[in-house]
């Protein structure tokens, strides 16, 4: 049971990453803190010099335009609906997500989350600072290896953090007022593949590569929201998977939200304790 629990925080997070996560490339400044909400009214087609684009070209241009922001706020809320040894648990975490990227080798990252489970609520705090994560949970600060860069580059270059376009088995399209809405269908199968590759990235970062964990997917119904300037403001996925860690499986039902609530101008302040945090390395399994 511990190794699917801890399995579950990864897999979340490695979701957070595939839907939010900044490219450690060249960014573009965000200068002054902006309100993401659209202004204006757009209602017609979208396109590129004439040229009417696709649901997927649009999505592509909306998310690398995100992925190229310098630092974001994002609320997110993840419900799981969870059935292991034939006991049922619904599962739903509230978090809120900053991240700054300093340069392509230097990325801060915080998500203050609390998670409700079984009648009870676990308020946590996860900080990303120079290749180390650090957890604040349940009154216990721990800290381990988790180059977060690193990681991120090797998953760039795989192309891990965008879903392939081979993945779209349907999308449409609505204009509403100044904001386009793209509903896809994506490949359970695609998806999987991506989904293992991200969380394999992050087990061998944190030094857990003796560890097995690998998901299936059914379908994904994925609903983005993309405003006037092109920027992806909001996303959804609805999925059903199993999940397999060292022999455990767990079936679920997963339903994760996103709004970006602001881009540019974030500062993160980490507590003045991480050094004190208790070690976890090689500790976990």
């Amino acid at each position: 049971m511990k190794k699917i629990k801890i399995s579950l925080l990864i897999l979340v997070m490695a979701m957070l990453f595939a839907s939010c996560t900044p490219e450690t490339g060249e960014t573009q400044t965000g200068g002054n803190a902006t309100n993401v909400e659209t202004q204006g009214t757009n209602n017609e087609t979208p396109s590129v010099d004439g040229e009417q684009r696709s649901a997927y070209e649009i999505y592509l241009l909306a998310s690398e335009k995100l992925d190229n922001v310098d630092s974001m706020i994002m609320d997110s809320r993840t419900v799981m609906n969870m059935n292991m040894d034939g006991e049922t648990t619904e599962m739903i975490m509230d978090a809120v997500i900053e991240m700054v990227v300093h340069s392509e080798t230097d990325i801060d990252m915080r998500m203050v989350s609390t998670t409700k489970a079984d009648g009870m609520e676990m308020p946590s705090e996860v900080y990303f600072r120079n290749g180390i994560m650090y957890m604040d949970m349940m009154g216990m600060q721990m800290k381990m290896p988790m180059p977060l860069e690193d990681m991120l580059e090797q998953l760039q270059g795989s192309g891990a953090l965008v879903f392939p376009e081979e993945a779209v088995l349907s999308a449409s399209m609505n204009e509403v007022a100044d904001s386009t809405e793209i509903t896809f269908t994506l490949s359970g199968s695609v998806m999987s593949d991506m989904i293992d590759s991200l969380t394999g990235g992050m087990l061998a970062s944190m030094g857990l590569d003796s560890m097995s964990m690998s998901v299936d997917m059914g379908d994904i119904e994925y609903f983005a929201v993309i405003d006037a300037s092109d920027m992806l403001t909001a996303m959804n996925m609805k999925m059903s998977m199993s999940m397999e860690a060292d022999g455990e499986v767990i079936d679920m039902d997963i339903d994760m939200a996103m709004d970006v609530i602001r881009i540019g101008g974030v500062t993160i302040n980490f507590p003045d304790n991480l050094d004190d945090f208790m070690d976890m390395s090689g500790m976990m399994f």
